[in-house]
């Protein structure tokens, strides 16, 4: 029996290699403004030869989860300027660039909503979707919603036995 490639053995690790490389080097690739748009590039080694990364990848605490992160966001994408860290960090990463003032004082819009206990997304949602400010989506309760559906309820025994 033939011995797997490092691909077979490997290929959520494959799939980052191939990720990283359509977001420097394919035009065609949605997030190719962000990365080979702006002359970031993959280090001609890791380019040519999944091997190689793998190599650095199993060298560099790499597991099965954990997300391949830029140190300098503007570097490349070659052995100095990379390290694995886990999902969450990678979120605290991009929400490290969104700052609030609220009385006075200025803390990450993560950091806000974890003081006032209030989902990151909704947070979000209501600043760039509905053009809230930082400091009314954060302290503004999230409104529970009884009936989120908005459907009338037909059969009175589904109705709430207060209203029978």
């Amino acid at each position: 029996m033939k011995e797997k490639t490092l691909r077979q053995q490997y290929p959520k690790l494959y799939a980052v290699w191939s990720v990283m490389k359509q977001r420097c080097n394919n035009k065609n690739s949605k997030p190719y403004k962000n990365y080979g748009e702006r002359g970031i590039k993959v280090c001609e080694e890791w380019n040519n030869s999944f091997d190689s990364f793998c190599k650095w990848a199993l060298d560099n605490d790499y597991v099965i989860g954990m997300t391949l992160d830029r140190t300098d966001n503007d570097g490349n994408y070659e052995p100095d300027n990379c390290r694995w860290i886990t999902h969450a960090e990678q979120q605290m990463n991009k929400q490290a660039q969104a700052y609030a003032t609220i009385d006075g004082v200025t803390k990450r819009v993560h950091e806000w909503c974890k003081e006032y206990n209030i989902n990151y997304q909704t947070v979000n949602t209501r600043y760039w979707t509905y053009g809230w400010d930082w400091e009314k989506a954060i302290k503004t309760p999230v409104q529970s919603r009884s009936n989120p559906t908005g459907y009338k309820l037909k059969r009175k025994h589904l109705r709430d036995k207060s209203n029978a």
